[in-house]
């Protein structure tokens, strides 16, 4: 029995524009997506213990959102300094239980779901008006570098 060959791969080369950054705001790193890339900025604050939705209020008030599940994740792995021994929502609900949400520790890294009313603490990314696409994924796109595919930005697509 033979491997399939693997499919070909094109690579195409993106031009990265890195943002810039208001005092007290750390960028974290770089995240793939389906519609491309997107930085990661991690805004001042730390906010107490509050339900989602109060949380996803308190990230609005200071302009910006909750980081979704990936995000959380490279924050945990680049910034955990940054944040309490602590669980931190995210912006993302349960699929097939709205009255679900998702967050992450941040004292062993674990993600899990609950009730969107628990009271966890939360850290904002990104520009409010733009959910999901502000500052925390804006396309990256300028004049300042390329990425090719032999670009270390690539490997891991985070600041080491």
């Amino acid at each position: 029995m033979s491997t399939p060959a693997a499919a070909p791969f094109e690579f195409t080369s993106v031009t990265v524009t890195f943002p810039e950054l208001k005092p007290g705001e750390r960028w974290v790193g770089l995240v793939t997506t389906e519609r491309g890339f997107h930085h990661v900025i991690l805004l001042p604050g730390d906010n107490d213990e509050a339900s989602q939705k109060r949380q996803l209020a308190w990230a609005e008030s200071i302009g910006g959102d909750l980081p979704d599940l990936l995000e959380l994740a490279l924050l945990w792995r680049m910034l955990p300094a940054e944040f309490q021994r602590d669980w931190y929502w995210s912006c993302e609900r349960l699929a097939g239980d709205e009255s679900s949400a998702w967050y992450q520790s941040f004292n062993y890294g674990t993600q899990y779901y609950d009730d969107e009313y628990c009271e966890l603490r939360a850290r904002a990314a990104g520009q409010s008006g733009h959910r999901g696409y502000g500052r925390l994924r804006e396309v990256l796109e300028g004049p300042e570098g390329v990425l090719t595919a032999g670009h270390p930005l690539l490997g891991c697509l985070c600041r080491q």
